[in-house]
């Protein structure tokens, strides 16, 4: 008995090879008609005395024109059908899911499950889909990669032991895959007590991690305090009783606590500190790493860990550890593939070494830095001159303060911009301090998105300066952005006329504006309608906590909130 998909298979490809068949019939009916319209026009001449020929042409073509209509006719009834067909069918809505291949019902599962699961969440995902029917329950049984996020939820005192047996059954679901543990303290109490993790409760931690260690590739730590004394115990346990060489992303949040937390090896003997043998193992184990994020974290320079990375996030991890522009040189210089590089508050000071020569970073996608609230000795932005390159769609975020403003930083910031192949641009003021647009006040050929938020369009008449020192004698300014279509002003400050002046500088297809009401930053009607007149696409929004558009931009800033009450 033939199957109704291939019925419907041969009825569809019939369809389509009549409809080619239909549009070069209407093409080569189309080049007729040019033709004959051509004949028509050039009959009268010819002929000058026989009007019975044009007659009988004409009479042709009206006859023509009768079964013209017909066919015109025939093909309206025909789409009105189809159409009526598709919007009042119930064939697709009455599919019944389960009727899909196994192997697309589980793409759809993966898709579904985001490997990282909100630990807030009151029921997880894979489990949600596996209690749906006994067909679902089977096929996510299956699927050994949608359990292999292991997420251990740590709630104010305790893990508990329901949460162990769960934990221990997605396990058994894994089967033999590789594994990415994520350890997450969500209590809101900051202070160090022993009754806050007790010891007790780490071994009872240990015990579950231990036998599953070998098949880790990934360790995520989110410790607000309570998991401090312990954040080392848990990557030893990782370099010790996991496989060589599986390792590939390790990333410590250690948010809110007083100062960095040095991650090292640790010594057998607790009055010893890390000695060769142990730094080997740890720097051995850590070869293959090729993901590091670290918030408040400090990493041993000589634990060969920041080497041949993809990503490398460091957040505020060195405040209180100093690198020089020559030891950050080296760092990139091993990670050629690096793809991702944010960077919050790093303490980088500058190198003795003159012409230090910037690494050309050909594969990076995303480059954010933001220079910290902090005043240290050295500052995040002197990465800026060891940077060359980018990928083809590099995307760059930058937050920035006044006083980073000097003519010194000036001139690097627009040196990088020159030399890199920057498509996306975000530049930020800190919330509450405007800066003018001076960091993106130069030439940036491959452009085409930017953004200014927290800017001063009017501050220190850096655009007016700008335009008056690159217009010519004709009257012509410098196009700084040629390829520039998206522009973002987002809670800027700034006059109509600096508006106006900002506009003139490039003719945009999209530009957007954000505010916040209550500031009055909003433009004023007049230039808003004008704007409205030459502008394709302009939009207008009042702006909130969730709706600032560079939050989901491959470059945001991270959030970092703190997620405790002060006693």
């Amino acid at each position: 008995m033939a199957s109704p998909y291939n019925g419907y298979s041969a009825a569809v490809q019939h369809w389509t090879s009549a409809h080619t068949h239909l549009t070069r019939a209407i093409e080569e009916y189309a080049d007729a008609s040019s033709a004959l319209e051509i004949a028509l026009k050039i009959l009268p001449d010819r002929q000058p005395s026989s009007r019975s020929s044009l007659n009988r042409a004409l009479d042709e073509l009206e006859d023509q024109f009768a079964l013209l209509m017909l066919d015109e006719k025939a093909l309206q009834k025909t789409r009105h059908k189809l159409a009526l067909l598709r919007n009042e069918s119930r064939v697709l809505a009455s599919i019944n899911v389960n009727a899909l291949p196994r192997e697309v019902l589980g793409l759809i599962f993966h898709l579904a499950c985001p490997p990282c699961h909100s630990p807030e969440d009151g029921a997880v995902k894979p489990e949600v889909i596996s209690s749906v029917c006994t067909m679902w329950r089977n096929l996510s049984f299956s699927m050994p990669l949608l359990w292999s996020h292991i997420h251990i939820n740590i709630i104010k005192s305790s893990v508990s032991d329901n949460q162990y047996l769960r934990l221990k059954s997605w396990v058994d679901r894994t089967q033999s895959s590789g594994l990415y543990i994520h350890i997450t303290e969500c209590g809101r109490g900051r202070a160090r007590t022993e009754e806050y993790f007790s010891k007790r409760r780490y071994l009872q931690l240990a015990t579950f991690l231990q036998p599953i260690m070998p098949r880790v590739y990934g360790l995520e730590i989110v410790s607000r305090c309570g998991l401090e004394d312990y954040i080392n115990d848990l990557i030893d346990l990782w370099v010790t009783y996991g496989t060589l060489h599986t390792a590939k992303i390790l990333s410590v949040d250690h948010t809110h606590c007083d100062g960095s937390l040095l991650i090292k090896p640790l010594s057998q003997e607790p009055e010893e500190g890390y000695g060769l043998a142990s730094m080997l193992a740890f720097q051995s184990f850590f070869e293959s790493l090729h993901t590091l994020r670290l918030h408040e974290i400090l990493v041993p320079l000589n634990a060969n860990i920041h080497r041949g990375l993809v990503e490398l996030h460091l957040y505020n991890c060195l405040s209180d550890y100093i690198l020089d522009q020559s030891t950050m040189l080296e760092i990139l210089t091993a990670c050629p593939e690096l793809r991702s590089l944010k960077l919050v508050g790093i303490n980088i000071i500058k190198s003795h070494e003159p012409n230090l020569e910037p690494v050309a970073l050909n594969q990076l996608e995303v480059f954010t830095l933001d220079a910290g609230e902090v005043v240290q000795d050295g500052d995040t932005t002197h990465i800026l001159p060891l940077i060359a390159g980018g990928s083809s769609s590099l995307s760059v975020a930058f937050m920035v303060e006044i006083r980073h403003l000097t003519p010194e930083f000036i001139s690097i910031i627009h040196l990088f911009l020159a030399r890199s192949n920057v498509k996306t641009l975000h530049i930020r003021g800190r919330f509450g301090y405007t800066i003018p647009l001076t960091p993106a006040l130069t030439r940036i050929p491959q452009l085409q998105r930017l953004a200014f938020d927290y800017c001063d369009v009017s501050s220190d008449d850096a655009l007016a300066n700008f335009i008056s020192l690159n217009t010519n004698k004709s009257g012509e300014t410098l196009d700084p952005w040629p390829q520039l279509q998206e522009l973002y002003l987002i809670d800027y400050n700034g006059t109509d006329t600096d508006m106006q002046r900002l506009i003139s500088l490039h003719s945009i297809q999209t530009l957007r504006f954000y505010w916040h009401e209550e500031e009055g930053s909003k433009l004023s009607p007049e230039l808003m309608q004008t704007l409205q007149r030459t502008v394709v696409n302009v939009t207008f929004y009042e702006l909130d906590t969730d709706n600032n558009p560079t939050d989901s931009w491959d470059a945001a800033f991270p959030v970092l909130i703190c997620d405790y009450d002060e006693e």
